[in-house]
């Protein structure tokens, strides 16, 4: 793996933490009920990549 390509996937890797983060901060904001969001936590702390997707998707609030 060449250099380039490392500093690529740390890239990539920190922006999937930053939007993690921001969607727990999201989350413990909305109005769902405890279950919902230990679920989405679980979710998103298990499948960070795909949880955003799912979250991104489903999870928000809709105003």
């Amino acid at each position: 793996m060449s250099e380039a390509e490392k500093y690529f996937w740390i890239g990539v890797a920190a922006l999937v933490l930053l939007l993690d983060l921001r969607a727990f901060i999201s989350l413990f904001r909305t109005r769902k009920t405890i279950g919902e969001k230990a679920a989405w936590v679980i979710g998103l702390f298990f499948f960070p990549a795909f949880g955003l997707v799912i979250w991104g998707i489903a999870g928000g609030e809709k105003d």
